[in-house]
């Protein structure tokens, strides 16, 4: 996690929302677990829902020491992004992920997959995105990939994982941020979603 990024100042830091809503889910383990972060904006009564799709959870949303809310770099240009939409009008975002490991390494992600604990929080975390998804409205809302290439992951896994994620979407209509990644494969990752990088539509 980057030190020293916090939320801007549009953002509602009351009242974001994680389930679960504690890092310390499981205090007996080194890894936690989370299947959805929402942040509203500050000042938009009304407006739609985007659900953004990324790879997995960071620390962001986490109190630090002083007991400000953290942010981090990627979740910091998502929200940024997602606030200066034109032709939309976002009252919140939902962070969603394909996979749930918080925090840690690649090399810890890449061991999580595939494990008893990882299929487990896999359908948890399947039912949360169904959940996330029922009141979906194609006229104010936007579902936005943003899981990114594979990096050092195994590649089959991560493509089925990827599928798995996009079936639950039952026809919803995606959107990717700028191109294709990974040999025009996967969507952009959310980090680098700079404002003159256009939204466009992720199935080919």
């Amino acid at each position: 996690m980057s030190q020293g990024v916090y939320f801007s100042n549009y953002i509602d830091t009351d009242n974001i929302v994680m389930n679960p809503n504690s890092y310390e889910d499981d205090l007996h383990s080194t890894f936690h677990h989370r299947y959805s972060l929402t942040i509203p904006y500050v000042g938009r009564e009304e407006g739609g829902h985007a659900i953004v799709i990324m790879k997995n959870p960071s620390n962001a949303g986490k109190y630090d020491e002083q007991g400000r809310r953290v942010s981090d770099d990627t979740i910091y240009m998502v929200l940024d992004y997602i606030y200066k939409l034109q032709n939309y009008s976002i009252k919140y975002v939902t962070i969603l992920n394909l996979f749930t490991l918080t925090g840690g390494t690649l090399k810890d992600l890449k061991g999580f997959i595939g494990t008893t604990t990882e299929n487990m929080k896999r359908r948890e975390n399947n039912i949360v995105i169904q959940r996330t998804l029922e009141h979906f409205d194609s006229s104010k809302d936007l579902i936005i990939a943003g899981w990114g290439a594979k990096s050092t992951l195994n590649i089959r896994p991560y493509k089925q994982r990827v599928q798995e994620v996009i079936r639950l979407l039952d026809g919803k209509p995606l959107y990717r941020v700028g191109p294709l990644v990974g040999k025009g494969v996967f969507p952009g990752h959310g980090k680098y979603w700079y404002d003159y990088k256009k939204l466009r539509s992720y199935y080919s």
